[in-house]
């Protein structure tokens, strides 16, 4: 070693690594490695011979090389990054100016440290360099900048100036290198290291780790980094002062966690990143029946440290014992541990950890929030043999969970994915701002809440969303691209659009659903070959694919969202390209098919909505109770509602034979009503009346619009089928008209809504103690107090349900609303059988 030459020179340093390659690693070992070669072979090699540079090491998941000038260096880094954009690796790449160190074997010195670290500033897919690097190419390389400022790097003396080249530095909307500090304390957890000589116990300590996460997220007066963040450092050795400059936050909490027999001991110190200083540490000897009583002390702990003052809601919710069973909680973090690796096969071994903790704790809400995430990723993503009907135990789960631990936002945030998936987006938007009020860090929440105003016509909300979401998770999954871009070809903004899906599809090669995407957005931009293009992929990577399939899924509250994405498939050419018989709309059912559209006030007063809206929802209703038809549900019929709209398109697009269509004007004692039914296959009116009518009969008017229609499409219907679409009208005029006031407020899923509702319906039923409806109605109304978190007294409202769902049933056993609402309050009282 004493005889080996050492060289110091001036010297261009590009290092590089790959983005996430623990976590691809455990994925998909082989394929992993079969990437990295194959970019090694087919561009990282002759990209550093082209540029006239050399590697001098390999890392693992990298590798340092050297060039002569900076402009070399940095050209390099450019070509390599155009190049390995086909990889299904993601590069990072620094680029440093400076003093270096060869000893023949290896380079060293602070121009390699500095390199290194520009390296993971980097967003995967990026490339920074330093401020000296940038001084000598700036003029030379025509490609935008980006000042990310100055960062201080682990042993060099000085701040080193950084800047973001390419893609990024035009338009960057993720990664926090270079954001402001936030205007609140601002802290990352890093996951405990497991001391405890077992690998197979990972999962406890990174389950202390993110239910420390989970309580300090709910402090409305700090900023914490999601855990999908803070555990791409697992099992690295960390530079503290580094993480608080990557994630741009001011304070790290990192620790310990041994476990032995009965006992665990944890360590937790919290440290100020930007001068390494420890502010407060301590270490917990204990029982492991105290385990949960540990992480309450070490949140309550860090934000004493912080002098953050807890309101008293966030106070009571900090620390609660999920299950005192400790079987339970080990299977529940071990589920959902699994849960978040989102594979089909740990999805499956998931569910299975999950269902094992509710049969040994069947009060423990946290399995029943992660079982319903899970099945719902299985029915999002075709894994594992999931159809739409586990929808339904979807619901149940996420209802389930919420009863069980109503301050727990996880079990909102379920909620809010099973109802968008449904195609309740009202009730998702209400599910996610319940999640967020409890929790205003959950960055899972922030997307979530910006793919349901996506899907609801709200671009520009969801836009932002996904930025905030980005901000607390800076390292975030690839779907959070998906949704991004997904936003941007719904406003119109292709190229931005075209951007973030084609970074999702290197992070994530084998989406379907971000190629679909991608391919409209060129057809739009008129890049007619790049879209057939990825269509080819797509269709090679899953042959099985029909825009049926996917049109059915995506729950576009406004179709013509739809129609914007099959129109950039058309503008390609690629709609014309689908196999015989395959469609973008479902197949017409086997019997009478029919979607009631909302009939149109036209009585020149908007407070009149509720009576048109009621009649049609009416119609639908007795329509809904004749076996022998097909009929579309209100909640997707109304998403039409004043529009200006094309009856053989909306037919095609809801895979109906027929639409019925109508107006309402109300005048005085008057009304008069009109209405068609139309064949969506040819424009063709089938039947259309007008009804005048004194509005005492406005009950005949919707039985004969039922009774004709009926004959008119399917005279088989037995007389029985046709008495049973009868409904007895209440006697007083008012009381209906209240009830219909109250149906309306009640589909609005809103706190003052719903008191407004049962207003309604309470005067309702004063007024005609018989009108089985208004009490079906109010139990609805209890069940939503209960279930959306309105109520005070969440006993009263599932004994408000029994008692009105009874009522009506006493009044007509046939009133199925109540049915219904009878047997979700079974299910909250825990009487499985009876529900």
């Amino acid at each position: 070693m004493a005889d080996r030459k050492v060289q110091r020179r001036l010297a261009a340093i590009l290092a590089a690594d790959v983005a996430g390659y623990t976590r691809l690693m455990e994925q998909d070992t082989d394929g992993t490695v079969a990437a990295w070669h194959a970019a090694r072979a087919d561009v990282i090699d002759p990209g550093i011979a082209e540029f006239n540079g050399r590697i001098a090491k390999h890392t693992g998941d990298g590798f340092l090389a050297e060039f002569p000038t900076a402009q070399d260096a940095v050209r390099c880094a450019v070509a390599l990054q155009e190049g390995l954009a086909a990889s299904s690796l993601d590069f990072r790449i620094g680029v440093n100016l400076g003093d270096i160190i060869d000893d023949g074997e290896d380079i060293h010195g602070e121009g390699v440290n500095v390199a290194a670290r520009l390296e993971g500033l980097a967003v995967p897919g990026g490339i920074c360099i330093s401020g000296e690097a940038h001084a000598l190419v700036r003029n030379r390389i025509d490609v935008p900048f980006r000042d990310l400022g100055e960062h201080t790097v682990k042993h060099v003396t000085h701040p080193v100036r950084v800047y973001a080249i390419g893609p990024e530095a035009a338009a960057s909307n993720s990664g926090s290198a270079g954001e402001a500090l936030p205007d609140k304390p601002s802290i990352a957890v890093l996951p405990f290291d497991n001391l405890s000589g077992d690998p197979e116990q990972e999962y406890f300590s990174d389950g202390i780790t993110e239910d420390i996460i989970t309580d300090l997220s709910k402090v409305s007066g700090l900023f914490v980094i999601a855990r999908n963040s803070t555990f791409t450092y697992k099992g690295k050795a960390v530079d503290v002062k580094q993480v608080a400059a990557d994630m741009a936050v001011r304070y790290v909490v990192e620790g310990s966690v041994r476990k032995a027999g009965g006992r665990v001991r944890i360590t937790a110190q919290l440290i100020d990143g930007s001068t390494g200083g420890h502010i407060w540490a301590d270490r917990y000897d204990r029982v492991l029946d105290d385990i949960f009583e540990v992480q309450d002390e070490v949140t309550r702990n860090i934000v004493d440290a912080l002098k953050v003052v807890l309101d008293p809601d966030e106070d009571a919710r900090i620390g609660v014992k999920g299950t005192e069973n400790l079987e339970a909680y080990d299977y529940a973090i071990r589920g959902r541990d699994l849960g978040w690796r989102f594979t089909p096969e740990t999805n499956l071994e998931a569910a299975a950890l999950l269902r094992k903790a509710i049969d040994l704790d069947p009060e423990y809400a946290m399995p029943y929030t992660f079982l319903a995430m899970g099945l719902a990723l299985d029915y999002l993503n075709g894994w594992n043999g999931a159809t739409e009907e586990i929808l339904d135990e979807c619901l149940d789960l996420a209802m389930r969970a919420q009863y069980l631990d109503e301050a727990d936002p996880q079990g909102y945030w379920a909620m809010a994915v099973v109802c968008m998936w449904r195609g309740d987006l009202d009730r998702a938007s209400a599910e996610i701002e319940r999640a967020i009020q409890l929790e205003p860090n959950l960055a899972v929440a922030h997307a979530i809440r910006g793919n349901i105003s996506g899907y609801a016509g709200r671009p520009a909300e969801a836009v932002e969303n996904l930025q905030t979401a980005m901000r607390l998770d800076p390292q975030y999954p690839d779907l959070y691209l998906h949704i991004l871009g997904h936003s941007h070809l719904l406003a119109g903004n292709y190229e931005a659009a075209a951007e973030h899906l084609t970074r999702r599809i290197r992070r994530y090669p084998e989406t379907d659903s971000s190629r679909m995407l991608l391919a409209s957005c060129y057809g739009h931009l008129g890049q007619v070959d790049a879209a057939k293009n990825v269509w080819q992929e797509l269709k090679l990577a899953h042959p099985d694919f029909t825009l049926a399939e996917k049109g059915k899924v995506l729950p576009y509250k406004n179709p013509a969202d739809w129609q914007r994405i099959l129109d950039g498939l058309e503008k390609a050419g690629l709609l014309d390209r689908a196999p015989a018989g395959e469609t973008a709309t479902p197949p017409l059912p086997d019997k009478p098919s029919i979607a009631v559209l909302p009939f149109d006030n036209l009585s020149g007063d908007p407070e009149q909505e509720y009576f048109s809206d009621g009649i049609t929802e009416d119609i639908i209703t007795a329509l809904s109770r004749i076996r022998q038809f097909f009929v579309i549900a209100r909640n997707t019929t109304f998403t039409y509602k004043e529009q200006a709209v094309d009856v053989q398109a909306i037919a095609k697009d809801l895979g109906v034979r027929y639409v019925l269509e109508g107006s309402v004007r109300k005048a005085g004692d008057r009304v008069r009503i009109s209405a068609q039914l139309i064949d969506g296959n040819t424009g063709n009116h089938v039947w259309a009346e007008r009804y005048d009518r004194d509005l005492e009969d406005i009950f005949a008017v919707q039985d004969d619009i039922t009774q004709t229609m009926a004959g008119a499409i399917a005279p088989e219907l037995s007389l029985a089928e046709q008495e049973r679409a009868r409904r007895k009208p209440p006697e007083s005029l008012d009381a209906w008209e209240y009830c219909r006031r109250g149906f309306w407020h009640l589909w609005r899923y809103q706190k003052d809504d719903n008191a407004e509702a049962k207003r309604l319906l309470q005067r309702a039923t004063e007024i005609d103690p018989n009108l089985a409806l208004a009490f079906a109605a109010l139990a609805f109304a209890h069940l939503q107090d209960f279930a959306l978190g309105f109520s005070d007294d969440p006993p009263a409202a599932i004994e408000g349900t029994m008692q009105c769902a009874e009522q009506a049933l006493k009044l007509d056993a046939r009133e199925a609303i109540a049915y219904n609402m009878r047997g979700g309050a079974h299910l909250f009282r825990r009487e499985h059988s009876a529900a």
